[in-house]
């Protein structure tokens, strides 16, 4: 639990320096829109590259990946009828920050040094499924809200996935990882050195695009967001509870559903609307809820 409270006062801290740093006008928030290009297309791709280089996968596991596939689509649907009356484009931003888990980012590392090995398997197979959807079927599912994709949704995913440099490096190293192959220690050495910022540099992005001065449209944007994001995925946890599966993969996947918002959420929608005060908001909040009830997990757990 140490380690989780830890892990939220750091990025809540780094969060705290982005929103500042940009007060003092040392970066404007359009800033943001360069950062995030950054972290999509070099500082995420490297640390998902050291993160997941010479672990084994079992075939076993991959009901997991199912389970990491229906969280964020069964959000989507409580996001999508929540604000059905809502303007396109408020719609799929909602969508796109309810839906999803903060795995990578920030789950992975506390279970890492909480748990054995073999426990984070669950973690990882559970992530596969919602990368596919954090990476590109959220994004997709968004679009199709104001009208700016074509096509069947299957293919609306699949190609947000294709293009998603995130995701192919994250299918890389899987498939990697299924095959038993691991890539040498020299590129891992170089990859580590962009990885090492993508924490800092997600969070300051955070504190960047934070607003508080919110209209009364964006309030109720972020609490119908932060609704559907946790009335949707307890109802999951709820029902998940119940299954024959053994303690240890419960509380792992737990942990998981409760997560916060993925920092690729607010990336993706600066690409939907760079001027919404929403996504930051949500993600700070986010945090916040999620610590309180991962704490509250860990103690129902013991």
């Amino acid at each position: 639990m140490n380690a989780m409270i830890f892990k939220m006062i750091s990025f809540i801290s780094i969060i705290i320096i982005g929103y500042a740093i940009k007060r003092a006008g040392v970066v404007k928030e359009s800033d943001g829109v360069m950062l995030s290009h950054i972290v999509m297309k070099v500082t995420l791709p490297a640390f998902l590259i050291t993160a997941t280089n010479g672990i084994t996968l079992s075939w076993g596991l991959v009901p997991y990946i199912f389970l990491g596939l229906a969280g964020p689509f069964v959000v989507n649907g409580v996001a999508y009828l929540i604000n059905r009356k809502e303007p396109g484009n408020i719609r799929a931003i909602s969508m796109i920050n309810a839906s999803g888990y903060n795995n990578g980012l920030f789950l992975m590392p506390i279970v890492s040094g909480i748990f054995p090995t073999w426990a984070i398997m669950y973690l990882i197979f559970f992530d596969i499924g919602n990368s596919l959807m954090v990476f590109g079927g959220n994004n997709a599912l968004a679009l199709a809200q104001i009208n700016k994709s074509g096509g069947s949704l299957i293919r609306q995913i699949i190609g947000h996935c294709v293009r998603s440099i995130p995701f192919m490096t994250y299918f890389f190293m899987i498939a990697l990882g299924l095959l038993g192959i691991v890539l040498p220690t020299r590129v891992i050495d170089i990859a580590a050195i962009p990885a090492a910022a993508n924490s800092f540099l997600c969070m300051a992005l955070i504190g960047i695009k934070l607003n508080f001065t919110l209209d009364k449209a964006a309030l109720k944007s972020v609490f119908k967001t932060l609704v559907a994001k946790y009335a949707g995925n307890l109802a999951i946890l709820a029902l998940f509870m119940v299954l024959p599966i053994e303690s240890t993969a419960k509380l792992i996947i737990a942990l998981a559903l409760v997560t916060p918002t993925p920092v690729i959420a607010v990336i993706y929608s600066i690409a939907i609307d760079a001027k919404s005060k929403v996504p930051p908001i949500v993600a700070t909040l986010s945090t916040l809820i999620s610590l309180i009830l991962m704490m509250g997990l860990l103690v129902i757990f013991g």
